[in-house]
């Protein structure tokens, strides 16, 4: 199970997947739904899991801090991403993701699949439609691309990608999270319908590179190039990055390092970008070090 994947447990409670490092048969997830109320930003769910669900709390070996984790004992049933739109509480939203489901298989390709709101069933008026590919590649975003220059796709406007910004502010300047809407296609609308893509790759190369042992993390602060994206298009977003100025942290000036996300709001930065962050890195077993991006805040550096 990825990221993309949603649990239900015996209490009937819902869970959404989270990331591509899991271990010891238990599925790293956050809670969506419990006791038929939506639970979405990063901050209310960790309480809940603080308040009602603190058994699940453990600290794997991919990371330095607690996060919950559901073993598969407590787990009733799998929601899987379909290809098909089960729901029928918003007909015209359904309508409108069977159309899109159907023009990225025909004209991008990448096998693309309905998650979120509508794969188990909750859609409110204020949904979106969530896709999701595991399998979409550089082409594949190109033909995606191409649709939106073709005006069947389109881009938000300023003013909605500054709104969309605005409803998950957690962890990233509001400028950079603007740009990254406006420049990427993790957030398209269609026939007045926002939709999000999510593509996740969950490939040897990505366990290899951030679920390897991590031993212990520290504060940090510095000004941060990037260099190189390794993934920006595919979740984990995973970057290098050049420390251009350090004022906190065990770390020097002009040194690499690698940057990661798990979120779609560090998808896409340009390389060349600038950033100022503080927040926590980690260490690896073998001494490398993370910048953690989903522990970090960073805005554009101006």
């Amino acid at each position: 199970m990825y990221e993309g994947y949603y649990v239900e447990l015996f209490d009937g409670s819902i869970w959404a997947v989270k990331g591509c490092c899991h271990e010891d048969g238990r599925v790293v997830a956050m809670p969506r739904v419990v006791d038929g109320r939506k639970y979405k930003g990063y901050e209310d769910q960790m309480n809940l899991v603080k308040r009602l669900y603190s058994r699940y709390l453990a600290r794997p070996s991919f990371t330095t801090r607690e996060i919950p984790m559901i073993p598969g004992r407590d787990v009733k049933r799998i929601i899987r991403p379909s290809s098909n739109v089960l729901c029928v509480d918003r007909e015209d939203l359904v309508t409108v993701a069977n159309e899109i489901i159907e023009i990225l298989d025909r004209n991008a390709g990448g096998e693309w699949m309905i998650t979120g709101s509508l794969l188990y069933c909750m859609p409110s008026w204020e949904s979106d439609i969530d896709v999701i590919s595991y399998r979409a590649d550089r082409r594949n975003i190109d033909r995606v691309i191409d649709l939106i220059d073709r005006g069947i796709l389109r881009r938000p406007s300023v003013a909605e990608a500054v709104g969309e910004a605005l409803e998950n502010p957690e962890g990233i300047g509001l400028r950079l999270r603007v740009l990254g809407l406006l420049r990427g296609v993790q957030s398209i609308y269609y026939k007045g319908a926002r939709v999000t893509l999510q593509v996740v790759r969950c490939d040897r190369r990505v366990l290899s590179t951030i679920c390897c042992d991590k031993t212990y993390s520290s504060s940090y602060s510095a000004v941060i190039e990037i260099i190189e994206p390794l993934s920006d298009f595919s979740s984990p977003y995973i970057y290098y990055a050049n420390l251009v100025r350090v004022y906190e942290g065990d770390l020097k000036d002009g040194n690499e390092i690698l940057a990661y996300s798990h979120r779609a709001r560090y998808a896409s930065l340009a390389r060349g970008s600038r950033l100022v962050c503080r927040g926590l890195i980690e260490f690896g077993s073998d001494g490398s070090r993370y910048l953690n991006l989903d522990l970090s805040y960073c805005f554009l550096w101006e």
